[in-house]
């Protein structure tokens, strides 16, 4: 089978992902650390593991028709856990969950949530947290 490359955008950076087998993106990305949320287990029921389609070709599944407005589906819109990438792709991954992914920095989550914590109050944040 051919290699298919997806190159992977957050607001962390970019991150390229390179496959032989046809398996949905979810499990694609899972492999490499990249986590998007799948609270129905990839079922393909939520509608929690949207990513963005910027260049390349995803068809479009029952499951995405389900859970997904016909405006968000022409804007790229798919649900991971039942894409399938058959060529090569672009796509981009929600904020939230980008910031826990492999290969970008993880420790930023935590920072943000410090730095919204104590606004000039250093000596009393690094008494609380421990």
């Amino acid at each position: 089978m051919a290699l298919i490359t997806i190159t992977v955008l957050s607001d962390e950076g970019e991150k390229t992902v390179q496959v032989t087998e046809q398996r949905p993106l979810l499990e694609q990305l899972e492999k490499v650390g990249i986590n998007v949320p799948a609270p129905c287990g990839g079922r393909g029921k939520c509608g929690q593991c949207t990513i963005t389609l910027l260049k390349g070709d995803l068809e479009i599944t029952a499951p995405d028709r389900n859970c997904l407005r016909q405006a968000e589906l022409d804007q790229g819109l798919r649900l991971a856990c039942k894409a399938v990438a058959s060529g090569d792709i672009t796509i981009r991954v929600p904020k939230n969950e980008s910031a826990e992914a492999a290969g970008f920095d993880k420790s930023r989550r935590h920072e943000h949530h410090r730095h919204h914590e104590h606004h000039g109050h250093h000596e009393r944040e690094r008494g609380e947290h421990h």
